[in-house]
């Protein structure tokens, strides 16, 4: 039976089959915009099921391990969390995202200085002030937690020098 796919317009349909079968890059990008739009809404179960199809399908990618990342501690499973931020660590060391996941997870532990530190070296590798106010005031919640309001008013302070016209 093999003998009669091996040429012809029977091979042709197969290859056209399992070509159908193979997941796009578009489908692929709606996963992970889904699964944004569900942490958004707090469907953080959807979520988790939907960037975890997504890493299925592109084991690499860190958006989508940051997703994942965010979906355990909306959760409360810190140690999946723990997990998903070694891997993006583990997959891109330096990357702006994995150290901004390390430090939510370090956060959500009560680590305080680890997360500052994490943000810290952040922020010396996003390249918009849109990007570097935003880690700012994320180190000023983090330093407000740890009960050091000078610091997150002087953090504050900076990231509104770095976009003015937006209201922190």
């Amino acid at each position: 039976m093999t003998w009669l796919l091996a040429a012809g317009p029977g091979m042709q349909a197969w290859a056209q089959v399992r070509e159908s079968l193979r997941p796009s890059q578009s489908d692929f990008l709606d996963l992970k915009r889904d699964a944004e739009n569900a942490l958004s809404k707090g469907d953080f179960e959807k979520a988790l099921a939907l960037a975890q199809r997504a890493n299925r399908r592109m084991p690499d990618d860190l958006e989508t391990y940051s997703l994942l990342v965010r979906a355990y501690l909306k959760m409360g499973k810190i140690d999946q969390a723990e997990k998903q931020a070694q891997w993006m660590l583990d997959i891109r060391t330096e990357h702006p995202l994995s150290l901004l996941r390390a430090a939510d997870v370090r956060e959500a532990i009560g680590q305080w200085d680890g997360a500052i530190a994490l943000l810290n070296d952040a922020i010396g590798r996003v390249q918009t002030p849109r990007e570097k106010a935003e880690i700012l005031l994320h180190g000023a919640s983090i330093q407000r937690k740890a009960g050091r309001l000078d610091s997150a008013s002087r953090l504050t302070e900076e990231a509104h020098k770095l976009v003015p016209e937006e209201k922190q």
